[in-house]
């Protein structure tokens, strides 16, 4: 069976070896990794490591309700190469690594001072963010991605909640920090002894103006 290549953009398209369509088509979920690949925003499968250059932006830049508070990742290169578009997208730091990097204003809060907080004011958040937004980084990363949102055929009399339709959507896992040479190696205290042996580490994305 020949392989089924899925792009994440603007719109999703499905692309087969012999021709493009706009047609929606079903995928068993089974197939995802197998006979069916995602690409994601970068032009990478998802799962994919690459090296990313950008610089972080605060969510406002972007004018979407769902990053009011966060922050992002404005990538301009991936490997070397520049994007066609530079991509706005939303980050977190792999759970294993220790990477000074923090994807909203609390953890900023607590990368700064060491200590948490619940509740921060608009100028807390302003000096916080000096020295932050708009810094240059250099990452080692990969795209992955998930479904999330309103579910479709719901009963007329259930409430729905705040949120966007059900789509798919992707993100950054930041696995190390390549700007100054950070020392971002896996953390052994949250590695399991197979992972220690080598073993593998079992939302929308905008594109911006240039």
């Amino acid at each position: 069976m020949k392989p089924i290549i899925i792009f994440i953009g603007l719109s999703i398209a499905i692309v087969n070896v012999n021709a493009v369509t706009n047609t929606t088509i079903s995928v068993n979920s089974r197939q995802l990794g197998e006979t069916v690949q995602i690409i994601g925003i970068l032009g990478r499968p998802l799962g994919q490591a690459v090296e990313i250059g950008g610089t972080i932006i605060t969510g406002r830049e972007v004018w979407r309700k769902e990053y009011q508070g966060a922050y992002l990742i404005k990538v301009t290169m991936v490997d070397g190469k520049p994007l066609p578009e530079p991509c706005a997208m939303p980050f977190a730091v792999h759970p294993c690594v220790r990477v000074r990097m923090a994807s909203d204003g609390f953890g900023l809060y607590t990368l700064k001072t060491g200590k948490t907080a619940s509740r921060l004011t608009g100028e807390q958040i302003d000096e916080l963010e000096k020295g932050y937004v708009g810094s240059a980084v250099r990452l080692l990363a990969y795209e992955t991605g998930a479904f999330s949102g309103i579910p479709s055929n719901l009963p007329r009399d259930f409430v729905v909640w705040q949120d966007r339709r059900f789509s798919f959507s992707t993100q950054l896992v930041i696995l190390q920090d390549r700007s100054n040479n950070a020392n971002t190696k896996p953390d052994a205290s949250e590695l399991s002894p197979a992972r220690k042996r080598g073993a593998g580490v079992s939302e929308h994305t905008n594109v911006l103006p240039k």
